[in-house]
């Protein structure tokens, strides 16, 4: 018995030890599970400004979902009439689903776009949301 939980102890010990090499700010990853280019909510995190119409933005958004398996909608693909996209996310490891709001605003002939990505357990994301909107962000230069 014993050397079963010195096993789970030890695979837990190195997934965390994996996961930290990915952290960026203990003190926000392990109390917080939430993040957002909304004002200051995440450091490190604003809203990506894009000289592309919020048409082109949500045909980049599709092309980067359809293309990453881990990345899903949580509805049909438009822009409802706050301008937000509901998405998915599974995390590599473990499947736990991020809720990611994907808000898309027409400034002049370009567009800024704003996300929140929120885990649906715990509360801790060990980097995790900032880590989906960068990745998301990136996806859509």
């Amino acid at each position: 018995m014993g050397w079963i939980i010195t096993l789970v102890v030890l695979v837990i010990l190195v997934m965390l030890a994996l996961m930290g090499l990915q952290i960026e700010n203990f003190q926000r990853d392990l109390t917080t599970n939430v993040g957002n280019t909304e004002e200051t909510h995440t450091p490190g995190l604003s809203p990506l400004a894009l000289s592309i119409s919020s048409h082109e933005v949500l045909e980049r958004i599709i092309s980067f979902v359809d293309a990453h398996p881990n990345w899903e909608w949580s509805e049909t693909p438009r822009l409802d009439s706050n301008g937000c996209l509901f998405l998915n996310r599974r995390t590599r490891w473990l499947g736990f689903r991020d809720d990611i709001t994907v808000t898309v605003k027409s400034i002049g002939s370009g567009s800024q776009v704003h996300a929140k990505s929120k885990s649906r357990l715990g509360t801790g994301d060990l980097g995790q949301n900032p880590r989906n909107i960068r990745e998301l962000f990136e996806g859509i230069r």
